[in-house]
């Protein structure tokens, strides 16, 4: 397509979304040589368009209609064993320096020679819809395996894995042709086993479109066991009333009957009260490999002592932690939550989460909490913490786990975040809370479920002892 050409894009033609994405994709073929950066095109367009759903019209198309004439399908052949060997193909030809597989390139030229059709008008297209979904199925087979830390040397095309790991750690992104803000190729780890999304096309990479939740890809290499032994640290064992008071809001207008409320951690006995919750702990099992503490339950000066004992006892164990600090001369406070690792005992940098959203109390809260003694149940109160860029941390242990934090109010008010969480669909998802006992029928159990469906994630909530 030429430069003229591209000039004339009709307004909500799947042409001008592509050019959007990447002004070359339509007058070259360069995106095709990296698997995710074709991925991210075709998914994108499906999804704006939601014509994924003819696939249950009808699986698979014929060759025909792909415009493969010359092409033939052993009769043992399955379509998912054809595009995973196209995948095969193409993941190599990347390793090898060669040319794309010859199907990718005949898809890619369907979409070019359609790009004038409308977005929404892309389900009567059977054709280019049967492209753009082979298309995406092919790149997903061609990942396989990325950004996750093989536990072998077994690994093929250790070219394509090694790229893989570097975008991930450098940009949050597989794709490299399209900017974070648009739109981001993840690793995925789980797909939903109900409903028909566009999450349900794809096995190994995950759409991430927009940068109002941003995505972070650590690598934090552990050895794979048949288990993850997880130390769950129930601080403080109690939340009194009188932590609770009423704050300075940095906001200058403020209607009546609208406050902020300050939360004041108490430290006590952690220091000692933990080392001897790991003792006990080896007693079950000498291999630790985490330690958990819920939202708020340190301040950052009490984290930075009580890190130290913790990997003094347990040198190959991570810490996930919610602190709360306090900067001086600002009324509001960061709640975030921290997860650190140590390295054959020396700790790595800590990475940090902020909380998404404040909590709001109101009379039924503060009456249920017993906090009338400190502030008004006939007045509404928001946590006072400063609220950040939202992003999410997928951290990789091995091949076998990679989790994330969601921290208290984060769980219910699962926007922005909750379309990332289940795009990536990570193994185990961590949620910090400051609350009350567990039980099935309050609300973190009914928000947990929700994950824990669609993608299957593993939901670990973890609470103070008493509230």
């Amino acid at each position: 397509m030429s430069a003229q050409t591209e000039k004339n894009l009709l307004p909500g033609s799947i042409g001008e979304v592509l050019h959007y994405l990447d002004p070359s994709c339509l007058r070259g073929e360069d995106h095709l040589r990296w698997p995710p950066n074709t991925f991210i095109l075709a998914a994108y367009v499906l999804k704006q368009s939601g014509a994924y759903v003819n696939i249950i019209e009808g699986w698979p198309p014929s060759l025909l209609e792909l415009e493969l004439h010359d092409a033939e399908l052993d009769n043992d052949t399955t379509w998912a064993d054809w595009m995973s060997d196209i995948g095969k193909d193409w993941r190599s030809a990347y390793s090898k320096q060669q040319g794309v597989p010859e199907e990718i390139r005949r898809w890619w030229k369907i979409v070019v020679s359609n790009s004038h059709q409308e977005v929404r008008g892309l389900s009567s297209q059977k054709s280019l819809c049967a492209a753009l979904i082979h298309l995406m199925a092919a790149a997903d087979e061609a990942a396989e395996g990325a950004g996750i830390p093989a536990s072998s040397d077994s690994t093929p095309d250790k070219t394509f894995a090694k790229q893989a790991l570097e975008l991930l750690e450098t940009i949050a992104s597989l794709s490299t042709n399209v900017v974070a803000t648009k739109a981001s190729v993840l690793p995925k780890l789980h797909a939903p086993l109900g409903g028909l999304t566009l999450r349900s096309f794809s096995h190994n990479l995950a759409l991430h479109v927009g940068y109002e939740a941003r995505p972070s890809w650590r690598i934090v290499s552990r050895e794979s066991h048949a288990s993850l032994n997880l130390v769950l640290a129930p601080w403080p064992k109690v939340v009194r009333p009188k932590q609770f008071s009423e704050g300075q809001c940095n906001l200058k207008e403020m209607p009546d009957g609208v406050g902020v409320v300050n939360y004041e951690p108490e430290d006590g006995d952690v220091i000692e009260w933990i080392k001897k919750l790991i003792q006990k702990a080896k007693e079950f099992s000498p291999r630790i490999d985490g330690v958990v503490m819920p939202e708020m339950s340190l301040s950052r000066d009490k984290y930075d002592l009580v890190r130290r004992e913790i990997f003094e006892a347990a040198p190959d164990a991570f810490v996930i932690c919610g602190v709360l600090e306090k900067a001086p001369g600002n009324n509001s406070a960061d709640n975030y939550a921290i997860f650190d690792a140590s390295a054959f005992g020396a700790p790595q940098n800590p990475i940090v989460q902020h909380k998404h959203h404040r909590w709001k109390l109101d009379r039924s809260q503060i009456e249920t909490y017993g906090l009338g003694s400190c502030i008004s149940p006939n007045d509404i109160w928001w946590e006072n913490i400063n609220v950040k860029d939202r992003g999410v941390n997928f951290i990789v242990l091995n091949d076998e786990v990679t989790l994330c934090c969601l921290i208290c109010e984060d769980l219910a008010r699962q926007d922005p975040v909750a379309e990332l969480v289940r795009s990536v669909g990570p193994s185990l998802v961590i949620a910090l809370l400051m609350d009350a006992p567990q039980l099935n029928i309050r609300w973190p159990a009914r928000y947990a479920t929700v994950l824990a469906e669609d993608p299957g994630s593993v939901l670990n909530p973890l609470q103070a002892q008493e509230c």
